[in-house]
């Protein structure tokens, strides 16, 4: 995703304050999402805290409200327009939406244990809905153009 927003933003000409570095950390959040989701289900923990209810929609949600927010940060202050800011997170949140929606189907098809689960697909929608929101209010506090 960051690599896709960078040479976009480059060979349009929005790239004149934005750097490379800034994507690094969402780059390796979406490895370490990665890795969580492809944890075997027999590995993960089912005991204590982990035992509460619904408690996998809430890390669904967390997640990638997180993943749409780390993508959307560095464009906060790229020098895009508001209206071309707009347009970016919705485009990330939908693309994180439907990198959701592929590591369900890895987790079905490839991670032992685990099931494609629609309930976590609008877990992962939800997140990125809610990360789009502060997204664009983060935006309407510091353009206020």
């Amino acid at each position: 995703m960051a690599p896709f927003l960078f040479c976009y933003l480059q060979t349009t000409g929005y790239c004149c304050t934005m750097k490379r570095s800034k994507f690094i950390l969402p780059l390796f959040y979406i490895v370490f999402t990665f890795l969580l989701l492809v944890i075997p289900g027999k590995n993960l923990p089912t005991n204590g805290f982990f035992s509460i209810k619904s408690l996998d929609k809430i890390v669904h949600t967390v997640m990638f409200l997180v993943l749409t927010l780390l993508f959307c940060r560095p464009l906060l202050h790229s020098g895009l327009a508001k209206s071309q800011c707009t347009k970016w997170f919705s485009r990330i949140a939908l693309y994180a939406f439907f990198y959701g929606i592929i590591m369900e189907i890895v987790q079905k098809y490839f991670v032992p244990f685990r099931a494609f689960e629609v309930a976590d697909i609008a877990a992962d929608g939800l997140g990125c809905l809610f990360g789009f929101a502060v997204s664009y209010a983060l935006l309407v506090r510091t353009k206020r153009a």
